[in-house]
């Protein structure tokens, strides 16, 4: 899944530089082509691992994962201030999502699944698995947050769903 990265990377240095978006390469990998699933890019500064920005869909907005990678990676630039001259210092990370499955209650959340919290309203609120330990209720209230979701006067469904990280390789 490497080259999911590099999709990343490539979509990055393209826009930043000629100031153009790729257009898929003629071969793409069975991985990237066949697969639909929502995702998140994040970015960090290589240096100490400061986030630069995340953003990203729990269910896939196009047909295939290299579509996906495109599309996200756009948002992202469309969303976080991003110079050319970023790009050397620059790590990405990918997440890949499976469908949500409905939780009876917060107990049930797993510590490396995502958490879904949406209403009856229509709103939604991700909170995605943290390498520093989060109880539930805390991740209930960052999903919440997120979404802008009063969980005190709205009606919410709690959902789970399993995160693949993909991290670039050090250089």
């Amino acid at each position: 899944m490497q080259f999911a990265i590099r999709l990343v990377r490539k979509t990055m240095e393209s826009a930043l530089r000629k100031g153009e978006i790729p257009r898929l390469p003629p071969v793409v990998p069975e991985e990237l082509s066949s697969i639909r699933t929502g995702i998140y890019i994040a970015v960090f500064e290589r240096l100490g691992r400061k986030p630069r920005g995340r953003v990203g869909s729990y269910l896939p907005t196009k047909l295939s994962l290299a579509e996906e990678i495109i599309h996200q990676t756009v948002r992202l630039l469309e969303t976080f201030p991003f110079q050319k001259e970023d790009l050397p210092h620059l790590m990405y990370e990918l997440r890949l999502t499976k469908s949500p499955a409905l939780l009876a209650d917060l107990g049930e959340l797993k510590p490396d699944a995502g958490l879904l919290v949406r209403t009856s309203a229509g709103k939604a609120g991700v909170s995605l698995p943290s390498a520093r330990e989060q109880t539930p209720d805390k991740r209930f209230g960052e999903a919440c947050a997120h979404g802008d979701i009063n969980p005190k006067i709205e009606d919410t469904r709690l959902y789970m769903f399993a995160v693949e990280t993909i991290t670039e390789d050090a250089p």
